[in-house]
């Protein structure tokens, strides 16, 4: 899985698993404290290249969200000031008997490796694309 952020008591983790048409679907994993969970977070292709010209085109991120297209899981990055940010969200949605609510601290190397974690999934989702027509 791709480290986003790690701390001794805090990892968040994302990893890309497959995508449908339009839609990108990615494991989440994250641990705060001595509490952790996973859950599928499906997002749309559009979403995820908004998320990217905001985490690189805008000075002051203020707040950026990733969130589950299928439920109301999401993560929330806000930034408090040039060297915080806030980690805050929901994963495994509040409609299934078990789920994590979180909430760390980390810097601002978050937003460059969920941008770049992003670009990469994006782009090979782009390669496979044209390749397919390629065989059509």
């Amino acid at each position: 899985m791709n480290e986003l952020w790690s701390s001794s008591d805090n990892i968040i983790k994302i990893d890309f698993l497959y995508n449908v048409e339009d839609y990108l679907t990615f494991l989440v994993f994250v641990k705060s404290n001595s509490f952790q969970g996973s859950y599928n977070f499906c997002v749309s292709k559009n979403k995820i290249i908004e998320l990217i010209w905001k985490i690189n085109n805008t000075a002051n991120k203020e707040l950026i969200q990733f969130k589950d297209y299928d439920s109301d899981s999401s993560i929330r990055f806000e930034e408090i000031n040039e060297s915080v940010v806030i980690v805050n969200g929901l994963i495994g949605g509040s409609h299934n008997t078990n789920y994590l609510k979180f909430e760390f601290n980390a810097d601002q190397t978050i937003y460059y490796e969920l941008s770049k974690l992003l670009q990469l999934n994006l782009d090979i989702i782009n390669d496979e694309f044209i390749e397919d027509n390629k065989r059509k």
